[in-house]
Protein backbone atom coordinates (compact mmCIF):
# COMPACT_ATOMS: atom_id res chain seq x y z
CA UNK A 1 0.00 0.00 0.00
CA UNK A 2 1.03 3.65 0.11
CA UNK A 3 4.41 4.54 1.65
CA UNK A 4 4.14 7.55 3.96
CA UNK A 5 7.60 7.96 5.44
CA UNK A 6 11.23 7.07 4.75
CA UNK A 7 14.56 7.59 6.51
CA UNK A 8 18.20 6.68 5.94
CA UNK A 9 20.21 5.03 8.69
CA UNK A 10 23.01 7.33 9.95
CA UNK A 11 25.64 5.25 8.16
CA UNK A 12 23.67 5.39 4.90
CA UNK A 13 23.51 1.61 4.52
CA UNK A 14 19.81 1.10 5.24
CA UNK A 15 16.54 2.75 4.33
CA UNK A 16 13.50 2.31 6.54
CA UNK A 17 9.95 2.97 5.34
CA UNK A 18 6.51 3.24 6.93
CA UNK A 19 3.46 2.13 4.96
CA UNK A 20 -0.31 2.25 5.06
CA UNK A 21 -0.22 -1.57 5.15
CA UNK A 22 0.77 -1.27 8.86
CA UNK A 23 4.34 -2.48 8.28
CA UNK A 24 7.83 -1.04 8.43
CA UNK A 25 10.23 -2.12 5.71
CA UNK A 26 14.01 -2.14 6.02
CA UNK A 27 15.97 -2.03 2.77
CA UNK A 28 19.58 -2.19 1.64
CA UNK A 29 20.47 1.26 0.29
CA UNK A 30 23.06 -0.36 -1.98
CA UNK A 31 20.94 -3.07 -3.61
CA UNK A 32 17.36 -1.99 -2.86
CA UNK A 33 16.59 -5.45 -1.50
CA UNK A 34 14.54 -5.99 1.68
CA UNK A 35 16.54 -6.75 4.83
CA UNK A 36 14.61 -9.40 6.74
CA UNK A 37 10.86 -9.44 7.15
CA UNK A 38 8.77 -6.27 7.55
CA UNK A 39 8.30 -5.10 11.16
CA UNK A 40 4.76 -5.66 12.35
CA UNK A 41 3.03 -4.34 15.43
CA UNK A 42 1.14 -1.19 14.49
CA UNK A 43 -2.64 -1.41 14.28
CA UNK A 44 -2.82 1.13 11.45
CA UNK A 45 -0.79 2.95 8.83
CA UNK A 46 2.77 3.96 9.78
CA UNK A 47 3.01 7.66 8.98
CA UNK A 48 6.21 8.61 10.78
CA UNK A 49 9.62 6.94 11.03
CA UNK A 50 13.08 7.89 12.32
CA UNK A 51 16.44 6.29 13.04
CA UNK A 52 18.22 7.10 16.30
CA UNK A 53 21.49 9.03 15.76
CA UNK A 54 23.57 5.96 16.70
CA UNK A 55 21.63 3.83 14.22
CA UNK A 56 20.65 1.27 16.87
CA UNK A 57 16.93 2.03 17.05
CA UNK A 58 13.99 2.93 14.87
CA UNK A 59 11.01 4.93 16.14
CA UNK A 60 7.67 4.71 14.36
CA UNK A 61 4.22 6.20 14.80
CA UNK A 62 0.95 6.53 12.97
CA UNK A 63 -2.73 5.83 12.88
CA UNK A 64 -2.88 3.81 16.11
CA UNK A 65 -1.57 6.80 18.17
CA UNK A 66 1.35 4.73 19.47
CA UNK A 67 5.10 5.26 19.09
CA UNK A 68 6.97 1.97 18.89
CA UNK A 69 10.73 1.53 19.31
CA UNK A 70 12.51 -1.22 17.37
CA UNK A 71 16.01 -2.68 17.54
CA UNK A 72 17.49 -1.87 14.14
CA UNK A 73 19.66 -5.01 14.14
CA UNK A 74 17.35 -7.71 15.54
CA UNK A 75 14.17 -6.02 14.23
CA UNK A 76 12.45 -6.77 17.55
CA UNK A 77 10.33 -4.25 19.43
CA UNK A 78 12.59 -3.22 22.28
CA UNK A 79 10.56 -1.63 25.02
CA UNK A 80 7.14 -0.50 26.08
CA UNK A 81 5.43 1.62 23.46
CA UNK A 82 5.03 5.37 24.03
CA UNK A 83 1.40 6.30 24.61
CA UNK A 84 -0.17 9.67 25.25
CA UNK A 85 -1.36 11.28 22.03
CA UNK A 86 -5.12 11.45 21.65
CA UNK A 87 -5.11 11.27 17.85
CA UNK A 88 -2.94 9.95 15.03
CA UNK A 89 0.81 10.61 15.04
CA UNK A 90 2.08 12.45 11.98
CA UNK A 91 5.78 12.88 12.81
CA UNK A 92 8.59 11.57 15.01
CA UNK A 93 12.22 12.68 15.38
CA UNK A 94 15.19 11.99 17.65
CA UNK A 95 17.24 14.65 19.40
CA UNK A 96 20.84 14.85 18.09
CA UNK A 97 22.18 13.07 21.20
CA UNK A 98 19.48 10.39 21.07
CA UNK A 99 18.16 11.20 24.56
CA UNK A 100 14.73 12.34 23.43
CA UNK A 101 12.07 11.61 20.85
CA UNK A 102 9.61 14.28 19.78
CA UNK A 103 6.28 13.52 18.16
CA UNK A 104 3.66 15.61 16.42
CA UNK A 105 0.02 14.60 16.23
CA UNK A 106 -3.39 15.40 14.84
CA UNK A 107 -4.31 16.23 18.44
CA UNK A 108 -2.48 19.56 17.80
CA UNK A 109 0.28 18.83 20.31
CA UNK A 110 3.96 17.97 20.32
CA UNK A 111 5.22 15.57 22.95
CA UNK A 112 8.74 14.97 24.21
CA UNK A 113 9.78 11.49 25.38
CA UNK A 114 12.78 10.30 27.34
CA UNK A 115 14.32 7.47 25.30
CA UNK A 116 15.84 5.82 28.39
CA UNK A 117 12.71 5.68 30.53
CA UNK A 118 10.03 5.78 27.84
CA UNK A 119 8.22 8.46 29.84
CA UNK A 120 6.79 11.74 28.59
CA UNK A 121 8.83 14.79 29.57
CA UNK A 122 6.72 17.61 31.00
CA UNK A 123 3.46 18.70 29.45
CA UNK A 124 2.58 18.53 25.75
CA UNK A 125 3.72 21.54 23.73
CA UNK A 126 0.62 23.48 22.77
CA UNK A 127 0.30 26.36 20.34
CA UNK A 128 -0.75 24.99 16.98
CA UNK A 129 -4.46 25.21 16.28
CA UNK A 130 -4.61 22.26 13.88
CA UNK A 131 -2.75 19.01 13.09
CA UNK A 132 1.02 19.02 13.57
CA UNK A 133 2.48 17.70 10.31
CA UNK A 134 6.22 17.64 11.01
CA UNK A 135 8.75 18.06 13.80
CA UNK A 136 12.52 18.12 14.02
CA UNK A 137 15.41 19.23 16.22
CA UNK A 138 18.06 21.74 15.22
CA UNK A 139 21.47 20.13 14.74
CA UNK A 140 22.73 21.55 18.05
CA UNK A 141 19.63 20.29 19.90
CA UNK A 142 18.68 23.76 21.15
CA UNK A 143 15.45 24.15 19.22
CA UNK A 144 12.45 22.15 18.07
CA UNK A 145 10.78 23.04 14.80
CA UNK A 146 7.18 22.19 13.93
CA UNK A 147 4.76 22.80 11.09
CA UNK A 148 1.00 22.51 11.00
CA UNK A 149 -2.23 22.42 9.09
CA UNK A 150 -2.83 25.85 10.69
CA UNK A 151 -0.53 27.34 7.97
CA UNK A 152 2.23 28.18 10.49
CA UNK A 153 5.71 27.07 11.53
CA UNK A 154 6.72 27.32 15.16
CA UNK A 155 10.09 27.28 16.90
CA UNK A 156 10.36 25.97 20.46
CA UNK A 157 13.13 26.13 23.03
CA UNK A 158 14.19 22.50 23.55
CA UNK A 159 15.08 23.06 27.22
CA UNK A 160 12.15 25.16 28.50
CA UNK A 161 9.65 23.87 25.88
CA UNK A 162 8.39 27.41 25.32
CA UNK A 163 7.74 29.18 22.03
CA UNK A 164 10.57 31.25 20.58
CA UNK A 165 9.19 34.44 19.02
CA UNK A 166 6.06 34.57 16.92
CA UNK A 167 4.85 31.79 14.60
CA UNK A 168 6.35 31.98 11.11
CA UNK A 169 3.63 32.90 8.64
CA UNK A 170 3.62 33.15 4.87
CA UNK A 171 2.09 29.96 3.51
CA UNK A 172 -1.54 30.01 2.43
CA UNK A 173 -2.26 26.35 3.11
CA UNK A 174 -1.11 23.41 5.25
CA UNK A 175 2.63 23.39 5.95
CA UNK A 176 3.46 19.75 5.30
CA UNK A 177 7.16 19.63 6.17
CA UNK A 178 10.01 21.70 7.54
CA UNK A 179 13.75 21.27 7.80
CA UNK A 180 16.70 23.12 9.33
CA UNK A 181 19.86 23.79 7.36
CA UNK A 182 22.84 21.91 8.89
CA UNK A 183 24.22 25.14 10.41
CA UNK A 184 20.83 25.96 11.97
CA UNK A 185 20.62 29.38 10.33
CA UNK A 186 17.82 28.67 7.88
CA UNK A 187 14.48 26.87 7.75
CA UNK A 188 12.98 25.37 4.60
CA UNK A 189 9.25 24.68 4.44
CA UNK A 190 6.90 23.06 1.96
CA UNK A 191 3.15 23.52 1.75
CA UNK A 192 -0.03 22.45 0.01
CA UNK A 193 -0.08 26.01 -1.40
CA UNK A 194 2.41 24.65 -4.01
Amino acid sequence: SQVYSVAFSPDGKRIVSGSDDRTIGIWSAETGDPVGEPLRGHAGGVWAIAYSPDGLYIASGGYDRVIRIWNAQSHAETRQSLNGHLEEIQAVAYSPDGSFIISGSRDRTIRVWNTYTGQAVGQPLRGHTDWVWSVMYSSDGRFILSSSRDFTIRVWDAKSYTLVGEPLRGHNDWVRCVSYSPDGLYIASASSDT
